[in-house]
């Protein structure tokens, strides 16, 4: 039976690589001959040996993964929810292996536990982060909580155990038995967008951005704080900045007036920039905004879509305006963020 020990995760993405603990390093078994080195390259390895396998046994056991009841580990899984992944090898076992790669290992008996470190990797970005480990879950156990979408990423696992096997008749040599697998996996997008606008009218300025509050949020829907800043949301020319919290993140998101309004001239020019941010990537294809009536389930366009410059003396204003910004992700996930507007 294994025993209890803190076990949990909370893990981002990254590159596949494998650490396992080995023996310390000890001097060239004979007959073997260290690598040449170029010191001229490499003047801080002068002196050093490198031997070209360990000198002593150090066995390689096998080592599967598999998910919450022995099931195969889904090749898709979704960001922000836990799966239980568990680990099944002989590393975990009561005894060490007898023998390995034709050398026997008398009297083999483990002198520790298992050392085991989970990763979750996203090849494609070339970051990988090692679990934190809170809940208890048996040592070949873990809970993961990916934390980004990725189209290729990876869960890997890598373990070593120390063991002793007896040499002589008073004698044991100290090893280290090393176990790591790597399953190739992606993670869907369940996030959508928080995009905003960068908003410039008679010389003065405003912004409008979404937060996610709190962070990797489960289960659906997801909330943001809409953060309002610049003169244009402010009286008599001040400056503001005001936060909305708690708006759902999503294809409705809608700034109430009474929190936060954008003041503009009847004759104004505005100029709209647009502030696209994704936690993989805004589908560019799906970005529109503008001015709009009320604040349906799809955005009233009200004059051009995506205007270089907005002239409000040019368009019939509606009773109710407000500017927008629509955009998706690459999984489909959609936000519309509606800002009121106040003609003066």
């Amino acid at each position: 039976m294994s025993k209890m020990r803190p076990v949990s995760l909370i893990l981002a993405v990254g590159v596949v690589f494998s650490i396992a603990a080995a023996a310390p390093a000890q001097e060239p078994a004979a007959g073997t001959q260290p690598p040449i080195i170029d010191t001229s390259k490499t003047p801080w390895l002068e002196g050093v040996t490198i031997p070209t396998k360990p000198p002593h046994v150090s066995p390689l056991v096998p080592v599967d993964i598999a998910g919450e009841g022995g099931n195969p580990v889904p090749a898709t899984i979704s960001e922000d929810i836990p799966i239980l992944l568990m680990a099944n090898s002989e590393i975990f076992g009561e005894k060490p292996p007898a023998t390995w790669n034709g050398t026997d290992l008398p009297d083999a008996e483990w002198t520790g536990r298992a050392s085991v470190r989970w990763f979750f990797e996203d090849v494609a970005k070339n970051r990988s982060m090692l679990a934190s480990l809170t809940d208890e879950l048996p040592e070949n156990q873990v809970k993961v909580i990916p934390l980004d979408p990725t189209k290729s990423g990876a869960v890997t696992i890598t373990i070593a155990r120390p063991m002793k096997y007896r040499i002589a008749a008073d004698r044991f040599r100290t090893t280290f038995v090393n176990a790591s697998r790597s399953l190739s996996t992606i993670v869907t997008d369940i996030t959508p967008p928080v995009c905003g606008l960068e908003i410039t009218a008679g010389g003065e300025s405003g912004t409008v951005y979404p937060v996610e509050n709190p962070v990797h949020a489960y289960p659906l829907p997801k909330h943001a704080d809409v953060i309002c800043r610049g003169k244009l949301f402010g009286t008599a020319g001040d400056d503001e900045s005001v936060t909305v919290e708690g708006l759902e993140l999503g294809a409705r998101m809608i700034v109430p007036a009474e929190r936060a309004t954008l003041r503009l001239a009847k004759e104004a020019v505005v100029t709209l920039k647009p502030l696209l941010q994704d936690n993989q990537q805004v589908d560019e294809k799906t970005v529109r905004f503008g001015l709009c009536e009320g604040t349906g389930e799809k955005p009233a366009l009200v004059g051009q879509e995506n205007p270089a410059e907005l002239k409000l003396a040019e368009v019939k204003l509606p009773e109710k305006p407000f500017l927008f910004i629509e955009a998706a992700d690459l999984a489909g996930n959609r936000q519309v963020l509606y800002i009121p507007i106040q003609i003066q």
